[in-house]
Protein backbone atom coordinates (compact mmCIF):
# COMPACT_ATOMS: atom_id res chain seq x y z
CA UNK A 1 0.00 0.00 0.00
CA UNK A 2 1.17 3.47 -0.84
CA UNK A 3 1.11 5.74 2.24
CA UNK A 4 2.17 9.25 3.15
CA UNK A 5 2.14 11.27 6.37
CA UNK A 6 1.49 14.96 6.86
CA UNK A 7 4.47 17.12 7.79
CA UNK A 8 4.58 20.02 10.27
CA UNK A 9 2.72 22.21 7.80
CA UNK A 10 0.04 19.54 7.29
CA UNK A 11 1.27 18.80 3.76
CA UNK A 12 0.89 15.27 2.34
CA UNK A 13 2.39 14.31 -1.03
CA UNK A 14 2.13 11.09 -3.02
CA UNK A 15 4.69 10.86 -5.87
CA UNK A 16 5.07 8.67 -8.96
CA UNK A 17 1.42 7.68 -8.95
CA UNK A 18 0.27 6.13 -12.24
CA UNK A 19 -2.63 7.91 -13.89
CA UNK A 20 -5.96 6.44 -12.95
CA UNK A 21 -8.92 6.63 -10.56
CA UNK A 22 -8.26 6.26 -6.85
CA UNK A 23 -9.73 6.57 -3.34
CA UNK A 24 -7.67 8.24 -0.63
CA UNK A 25 -8.30 6.91 2.88
CA UNK A 26 -6.97 8.48 6.08
CA UNK A 27 -5.70 5.48 7.99
CA UNK A 28 -4.44 7.40 11.00
CA UNK A 29 -5.69 10.80 12.11
CA UNK A 30 -3.73 13.41 13.99
CA UNK A 31 -3.82 13.14 17.78
CA UNK A 32 -7.28 13.77 19.29
CA UNK A 33 -8.90 13.98 15.83
CA UNK A 34 -11.27 11.84 13.78
CA UNK A 35 -10.16 10.44 10.40
CA UNK A 36 -11.65 12.34 7.51
CA UNK A 37 -14.09 10.86 5.01
CA UNK A 38 -12.71 8.94 2.03
CA UNK A 39 -11.66 11.11 -0.89
CA UNK A 40 -12.24 9.81 -4.44
CA UNK A 41 -10.15 11.46 -7.15
CA UNK A 42 -9.15 11.05 -10.80
CA UNK A 43 -5.55 11.48 -11.92
CA UNK A 44 -6.10 11.70 -15.70
CA UNK A 45 -5.51 13.98 -18.64
CA UNK A 46 -9.18 14.79 -18.83
CA UNK A 47 -9.25 16.20 -15.30
CA UNK A 48 -8.82 19.94 -15.52
CA UNK A 49 -7.53 19.95 -11.93
CA UNK A 50 -4.46 18.01 -13.06
CA UNK A 51 -1.79 20.49 -14.09
CA UNK A 52 1.70 19.47 -15.11
CA UNK A 53 1.02 15.94 -13.88
CA UNK A 54 0.08 17.23 -10.41
CA UNK A 55 -3.27 17.12 -8.61
CA UNK A 56 -3.78 19.30 -5.51
CA UNK A 57 -6.81 18.18 -3.52
CA UNK A 58 -6.65 21.30 -1.32
CA UNK A 59 -7.35 21.39 2.38
CA UNK A 60 -8.89 18.35 4.00
CA UNK A 61 -10.13 18.86 7.55
CA UNK A 62 -9.92 16.39 10.43
CA UNK A 63 -12.62 17.01 13.03
CA UNK A 64 -11.62 17.23 16.69
CA UNK A 65 -12.98 14.30 18.63
CA UNK A 66 -15.65 14.94 21.25
CA UNK A 67 -16.72 12.67 24.06
CA UNK A 68 -18.74 12.30 27.24
CA UNK A 69 -17.48 12.66 30.80
CA UNK A 70 -19.80 11.13 33.37
CA UNK A 71 -20.11 10.47 37.10
CA UNK A 72 -22.71 9.27 39.58
CA UNK A 73 -23.59 11.42 42.58
CA UNK A 74 -24.46 9.65 45.87
CA UNK A 75 -24.34 10.25 49.60
CA UNK A 76 -22.35 7.06 49.93
CA UNK A 77 -25.44 4.88 49.79
CA UNK A 78 -28.26 6.61 47.91
CA UNK A 79 -28.25 8.39 44.51
CA UNK A 80 -28.64 12.15 44.81
CA UNK A 81 -30.61 14.18 42.29
CA UNK A 82 -30.28 17.92 41.77
CA UNK A 83 -26.54 18.34 42.31
CA UNK A 84 -25.18 20.98 39.93
CA UNK A 85 -21.71 20.78 38.38
CA UNK A 86 -19.43 22.84 36.15
CA UNK A 87 -16.85 21.28 33.83
CA UNK A 88 -14.10 23.68 32.77
CA UNK A 89 -10.81 23.34 30.92
CA UNK A 90 -7.66 24.77 32.44
CA UNK A 91 -6.76 26.70 29.29
CA UNK A 92 -10.14 28.45 29.45
CA UNK A 93 -11.18 27.09 26.06
CA UNK A 94 -14.27 25.19 27.19
CA UNK A 95 -16.88 25.21 29.97
CA UNK A 96 -20.27 23.55 30.43
CA UNK A 97 -22.70 22.54 33.20
CA UNK A 98 -24.75 19.48 34.11
CA UNK A 99 -27.15 18.38 36.87
CA UNK A 100 -27.58 14.94 38.42
CA UNK A 101 -30.80 13.11 37.53
CA UNK A 102 -32.99 10.91 39.73
CA UNK A 103 -30.42 8.10 39.53
CA UNK A 104 -27.62 10.49 40.44
CA UNK A 105 -26.18 10.37 36.91
CA UNK A 106 -24.28 13.38 35.60
CA UNK A 107 -23.19 13.57 31.95
CA UNK A 108 -21.16 16.22 30.17
CA UNK A 109 -21.63 15.63 26.44
CA UNK A 110 -19.82 16.94 23.35
CA UNK A 111 -16.69 17.64 25.35
CA UNK A 112 -13.76 18.41 23.00
CA UNK A 113 -10.69 16.23 23.20
CA UNK A 114 -7.75 18.20 24.56
CA UNK A 115 -4.30 17.84 26.02
CA UNK A 116 -5.33 20.45 28.61
CA UNK A 117 -6.84 19.07 31.83
CA UNK A 118 -10.48 19.47 32.82
CA UNK A 119 -11.84 20.19 36.32
CA UNK A 120 -15.29 19.36 37.71
CA UNK A 121 -16.62 21.66 40.43
CA UNK A 122 -19.82 21.00 42.37
CA UNK A 123 -21.53 24.40 42.39
CA UNK A 124 -24.60 23.28 44.34
CA UNK A 125 -25.35 20.22 46.44
CA UNK A 126 -28.77 18.52 46.31
CA UNK A 127 -29.63 20.27 49.57
CA UNK A 128 -27.13 22.92 50.63
CA UNK A 129 -28.32 22.64 54.25
CA UNK A 130 -27.39 18.99 54.79
CA UNK A 131 -24.59 18.04 52.38
CA UNK A 132 -20.97 19.00 52.02
CA UNK A 133 -19.85 19.85 48.51
CA UNK A 134 -17.39 17.30 47.26
CA UNK A 135 -13.84 18.40 46.55
CA UNK A 136 -13.12 19.46 42.98
CA UNK A 137 -12.11 16.65 40.63
CA UNK A 138 -8.98 17.85 38.88
CA UNK A 139 -6.55 16.56 36.24
CA UNK A 140 -9.24 15.00 34.09
CA UNK A 141 -7.92 14.22 30.60
CA UNK A 142 -10.14 13.43 27.64
CA UNK A 143 -7.67 12.60 24.88
CA UNK A 144 -6.09 9.78 22.93
CA UNK A 145 -3.38 9.35 25.55
CA UNK A 146 -5.79 8.48 28.38
CA UNK A 147 -6.32 4.74 28.41
CA UNK A 148 -9.39 5.14 30.66
CA UNK A 149 -11.32 6.65 27.75
CA UNK A 150 -13.50 3.95 26.21
CA UNK A 151 -14.51 3.83 22.54
CA UNK A 152 -17.68 2.48 20.99
CA UNK A 153 -17.37 3.28 17.32
CA UNK A 154 -17.02 7.03 17.35
CA UNK A 155 -18.52 7.40 20.84
CA UNK A 156 -15.87 8.26 23.41
CA UNK A 157 -16.57 8.12 27.13
CA UNK A 158 -14.72 8.78 30.38
CA UNK A 159 -16.57 7.49 33.45
CA UNK A 160 -15.43 8.88 36.82
CA UNK A 161 -17.59 6.54 38.91
CA UNK A 162 -19.36 7.33 42.18
CA UNK A 163 -18.68 10.72 43.73
CA UNK A 164 -19.92 11.21 47.29
CA UNK A 165 -21.53 14.22 48.95
CA UNK A 166 -21.15 13.66 52.70
CA UNK A 167 -24.23 14.64 54.74
CA UNK A 168 -23.74 16.72 57.85
CA UNK A 169 -25.61 17.62 61.02
CA UNK A 170 -25.32 19.93 64.02
CA UNK A 171 -25.33 19.93 67.81
CA UNK A 172 -26.48 22.92 69.86
CA UNK A 173 -25.61 22.93 73.55
CA UNK A 174 -26.62 25.21 76.41
CA UNK A 175 -24.52 25.88 79.49
CA UNK A 176 -25.79 27.08 82.88
CA UNK A 177 -24.40 27.53 86.37
CA UNK A 178 -25.69 25.89 89.54
CA UNK A 179 -28.52 28.44 89.70
CA UNK A 180 -29.65 27.85 86.12
CA UNK A 181 -28.22 31.12 84.79
CA UNK A 182 -26.42 31.12 81.40
CA UNK A 183 -22.69 30.54 81.73
CA UNK A 184 -20.31 32.09 79.20
CA UNK A 185 -16.68 31.20 78.39
CA UNK A 186 -17.04 27.43 78.76
CA UNK A 187 -14.89 25.73 76.11
CA UNK A 188 -16.20 22.52 74.56
CA UNK A 189 -14.82 20.03 72.07
CA UNK A 190 -16.64 17.63 69.77
CA UNK A 191 -14.82 14.30 69.64
CA UNK A 192 -15.35 11.50 67.13
CA UNK A 193 -15.48 7.82 68.07
CA UNK A 194 -11.67 7.64 67.97
CA UNK A 195 -11.28 10.59 70.34
CA UNK A 196 -10.12 13.00 67.65
CA UNK A 197 -11.14 16.64 68.06
CA UNK A 198 -13.60 17.55 65.29
CA UNK A 199 -14.48 21.07 66.45
CA UNK A 200 -13.78 23.42 69.39
CA UNK A 201 -15.90 26.38 70.46
CA UNK A 202 -16.78 28.52 73.51
CA UNK A 203 -20.17 29.43 74.95
CA UNK A 204 -21.39 32.95 74.28
CA UNK A 205 -23.08 35.37 76.69
CA UNK A 206 -26.27 33.31 76.40
CA UNK A 207 -24.37 30.17 77.36
CA UNK A 208 -24.87 28.51 73.96
CA UNK A 209 -22.76 26.96 71.20
CA UNK A 210 -23.83 25.49 67.86
CA UNK A 211 -21.45 22.98 66.31
CA UNK A 212 -22.45 22.97 62.63
CA UNK A 213 -21.20 20.94 59.66
CA UNK A 214 -20.57 17.72 61.58
CA UNK A 215 -20.01 14.90 59.05
CA UNK A 216 -22.54 12.05 59.18
CA UNK A 217 -22.39 8.48 58.04
CA UNK A 218 -24.70 8.08 55.01
CA UNK A 219 -26.46 5.19 56.74
CA UNK A 220 -26.78 4.20 60.37
CA UNK A 221 -25.74 6.37 63.29
CA UNK A 222 -22.86 8.79 63.85
CA UNK A 223 -21.66 9.13 67.44
CA UNK A 224 -19.99 12.21 68.87
CA UNK A 225 -18.85 13.07 72.40
CA UNK A 226 -19.17 16.56 73.89
CA UNK A 227 -16.25 17.29 76.23
CA UNK A 228 -15.85 20.42 78.35
CA UNK A 229 -12.16 21.11 77.81
CA UNK A 230 -11.96 24.34 79.81
CA UNK A 231 -14.52 25.42 82.42
CA UNK A 232 -15.10 29.09 83.33
CA UNK A 233 -13.11 30.46 86.27
CA UNK A 234 -14.18 29.06 89.67
CA UNK A 235 -16.26 26.29 88.08
CA UNK A 236 -15.68 22.58 87.71
CA UNK A 237 -16.05 20.96 84.29
CA UNK A 238 -19.20 18.95 83.58
CA UNK A 239 -19.12 15.27 82.68
CA UNK A 240 -18.89 14.26 79.00
CA UNK A 241 -22.07 13.61 77.06
CA UNK A 242 -22.54 11.28 74.08
CA UNK A 243 -24.73 12.52 71.21
CA UNK A 244 -25.96 10.27 68.39
CA UNK A 245 -26.91 11.72 64.98
CA UNK A 246 -28.26 10.03 61.86
CA UNK A 247 -28.74 10.95 58.20
CA UNK A 248 -32.51 11.09 58.53
CA UNK A 249 -35.11 13.81 58.79
CA UNK A 250 -35.07 14.82 62.44
CA UNK A 251 -31.89 12.88 63.12
CA UNK A 252 -29.32 15.30 61.72
CA UNK A 253 -29.61 17.87 64.53
CA UNK A 254 -29.46 17.45 68.30
CA UNK A 255 -29.31 19.49 71.50
CA UNK A 256 -27.50 18.98 74.80
CA UNK A 257 -27.59 20.75 78.18
CA UNK A 258 -24.76 21.12 80.67
CA UNK A 259 -24.57 22.60 84.16
CA UNK A 260 -21.35 23.55 85.94
CA UNK A 261 -21.13 23.70 89.72
CA UNK A 262 -18.89 26.12 91.55
CA UNK A 263 -15.71 24.57 92.84
CA UNK A 264 -15.55 24.17 96.60
CA UNK A 265 -12.62 24.92 98.84
CA UNK A 266 -11.41 25.28 102.42
CA UNK A 267 -11.06 28.44 104.51
CA UNK A 268 -8.94 28.23 107.66
CA UNK A 269 -7.42 30.49 110.31
CA UNK A 270 -5.74 30.17 113.69
CA UNK A 271 -7.19 32.02 116.67
CA UNK A 272 -4.61 33.41 119.12
CA UNK A 273 -4.27 35.81 122.02
CA UNK A 274 -3.25 39.06 120.31
CA UNK A 275 -0.84 39.92 123.13
CA UNK A 276 0.75 36.60 124.08
CA UNK A 277 0.21 34.74 120.80
CA UNK A 278 -1.20 31.69 122.58
CA UNK A 279 -3.87 29.65 120.75
CA UNK A 280 -7.45 30.29 121.83
CA UNK A 281 -10.03 27.54 121.96
CA UNK A 282 -13.77 28.14 121.69
CA UNK A 283 -13.86 31.11 119.30
CA UNK A 284 -16.82 30.70 116.95
CA UNK A 285 -16.86 32.27 113.49
CA UNK A 286 -19.87 32.56 111.18
CA UNK A 287 -19.70 32.84 107.39
CA UNK A 288 -21.56 35.79 105.82
CA UNK A 289 -22.10 36.81 102.20
CA UNK A 290 -19.91 39.47 100.61
CA UNK A 291 -22.03 42.29 102.06
CA UNK A 292 -21.47 41.03 105.60
CA UNK A 293 -25.21 41.20 106.33
CA UNK A 294 -26.58 37.78 105.40
CA UNK A 295 -25.45 34.52 106.93
CA UNK A 296 -24.48 31.81 104.49
CA UNK A 297 -26.49 28.65 105.08
CA UNK A 298 -25.44 25.10 104.32
CA UNK A 299 -27.38 22.27 102.74
CA UNK A 300 -29.03 21.61 106.11
CA UNK A 301 -30.48 25.14 106.12
CA UNK A 302 -28.38 26.26 109.09
CA UNK A 303 -25.81 29.04 109.18
CA UNK A 304 -22.28 27.86 108.42
CA UNK A 305 -20.10 28.18 111.53
CA UNK A 306 -16.83 26.78 112.84
CA UNK A 307 -15.19 26.84 116.28
CA UNK A 308 -11.50 26.90 117.16
CA UNK A 309 -10.03 23.75 118.67
CA UNK A 310 -7.35 23.50 121.36
CA UNK A 311 -4.70 24.58 118.85
CA UNK A 312 -6.79 27.61 117.87
CA UNK A 313 -7.49 26.11 114.45
CA UNK A 314 -10.74 26.94 112.65
CA UNK A 315 -11.62 25.27 109.35
CA UNK A 316 -14.55 25.77 106.99
CA UNK A 317 -14.82 22.96 104.43
CA UNK A 318 -16.74 22.52 101.16
CA UNK A 319 -17.26 26.25 100.72
CA UNK A 320 -18.30 27.26 97.16
CA UNK A 321 -15.88 29.66 95.53
CA UNK A 322 -16.89 33.29 96.01
CA UNK A 323 -16.52 36.39 98.21
CA UNK A 324 -17.42 36.21 101.90
CA UNK A 325 -17.10 37.93 105.27
CA UNK A 326 -16.10 36.04 108.43
CA UNK A 327 -17.41 37.36 111.74
CA UNK A 328 -16.45 36.18 115.20
CA UNK A 329 -19.85 35.53 116.73
CA UNK A 330 -18.68 33.86 119.99
CA UNK A 331 -15.44 34.80 121.76
CA UNK A 332 -13.46 32.84 124.32
CA UNK A 333 -14.12 33.97 127.91
CA UNK A 334 -12.30 37.17 128.74
CA UNK A 335 -11.64 38.26 125.15
CA UNK A 336 -13.02 40.77 122.70
CA UNK A 337 -14.12 39.76 119.20
CA UNK A 338 -11.81 40.59 116.33
CA UNK A 339 -13.02 42.75 113.47
CA UNK A 340 -14.77 41.14 110.50
CA UNK A 341 -12.53 39.50 107.88
CA UNK A 342 -13.14 39.78 104.15
CA UNK A 343 -12.48 36.53 102.30
CA UNK A 344 -11.84 36.00 98.57
CA UNK A 345 -12.00 32.31 97.62
CA UNK A 346 -11.27 32.43 93.88
CA UNK A 347 -8.95 30.77 91.39
CA UNK A 348 -7.31 34.10 90.58
CA UNK A 349 -6.38 34.68 94.24
CA UNK A 350 -2.75 33.63 94.57
CA UNK A 351 -3.34 32.87 98.26
CA UNK A 352 -5.69 30.03 97.28
CA UNK A 353 -3.54 26.93 96.87
CA UNK A 354 -5.14 23.67 95.75
CA UNK A 355 -8.53 25.00 96.79
CA UNK A 356 -7.38 26.01 100.28
CA UNK A 357 -7.18 29.55 101.69
CA UNK A 358 -5.28 29.96 104.99
CA UNK A 359 -5.92 33.35 106.63
CA UNK A 360 -3.12 32.80 109.14
CA UNK A 361 -3.22 33.92 112.77
CA UNK A 362 -6.08 36.15 113.91
CA UNK A 363 -5.76 37.69 117.39
CA UNK A 364 -8.36 38.41 120.08
CA UNK A 365 -7.54 41.14 122.61
CA UNK A 366 -8.10 40.42 126.35
CA UNK A 367 -11.26 42.03 127.72
CA UNK A 368 -9.62 44.46 130.23
CA UNK A 369 -10.14 48.23 130.64
CA UNK A 370 -6.88 48.83 128.83
CA UNK A 371 -7.94 46.26 126.31
CA UNK A 372 -11.26 48.04 125.82
CA UNK A 373 -9.54 51.40 125.32
CA UNK A 374 -7.00 49.85 123.00
CA UNK A 375 -9.77 48.19 121.03
CA UNK A 376 -11.53 51.55 120.80
CA UNK A 377 -8.69 53.20 118.91
CA UNK A 378 -9.68 53.64 115.25
CA UNK A 379 -8.23 51.21 112.73
CA UNK A 380 -8.37 51.50 108.96
CA UNK A 381 -11.17 49.32 107.63
CA UNK A 382 -12.29 48.33 111.20
CA UNK A 383 -15.97 47.38 111.22
CA UNK A 384 -15.88 46.04 114.81
CA UNK A 385 -15.89 48.13 117.98
CA UNK A 386 -14.46 51.54 117.02
CA UNK A 387 -17.66 53.49 117.79
CA UNK A 388 -18.11 51.84 121.21
CA UNK A 389 -14.44 52.38 122.01
CA UNK A 390 -14.64 56.09 121.33
CA UNK A 391 -17.70 56.38 123.59
CA UNK A 392 -15.84 54.62 126.40
CA UNK A 393 -12.80 56.85 125.92
CA UNK A 394 -14.96 59.99 125.88
CA UNK A 395 -16.72 58.89 129.07
CA UNK A 396 -13.38 58.29 130.80
CA UNK A 397 -12.10 61.73 129.83
CA UNK A 398 -15.34 63.36 130.97
CA UNK A 399 -15.14 61.54 134.30
CA UNK A 400 -11.53 62.71 134.77
CA UNK A 401 -12.43 66.31 133.95
CA UNK A 402 -15.31 66.30 136.44
CA UNK A 403 -13.00 64.98 139.17
CA UNK A 404 -10.49 67.76 138.49
CA UNK A 405 -13.21 70.42 138.83
CA UNK A 406 -14.38 69.00 142.17
CA UNK A 407 -10.79 68.93 143.41
CA UNK A 408 -10.31 72.65 142.63
CA UNK A 409 -13.62 73.56 144.26
CA UNK A 410 -12.68 71.72 147.46
CA UNK A 411 -9.48 73.81 147.72
CA UNK A 412 -11.51 76.99 147.67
Amino acid sequence: AITATSDSSGKITFTNIPYGDYVLKETKAASNHEVCADIAFSLRDGNEAVADNALDLGKVNDDLKTGTISLTKTDGATPLAGAEFTLSREDGGFSTTATSDAQGNVSFTNVPYSDSAYTIHESKTPDDSIYFKMADITDIYLNDQNSDVTTDGQAYSLALGNQVDVPYGSITLSKTDEKGSPLADAEFQVLDVDGNVVQTNTTDAEGTITFANLPLEPTGETTYTLHESNAPADYGAAADQVVVLSNTVGGRNATASFSDDLKTGTISLTKVDSAAGDPLEGAEFTLYDSTGTNKVVGEDGNAITATSDSSGKITFTNIPYGDYVLKETTTPDGYLATKAIKVSLHEDNAAVVDGALDLGKVGDAPNTPLGVIAAALPQTGDIGYSSIGWLVLAAALAFGAAGLVRHKQSKK
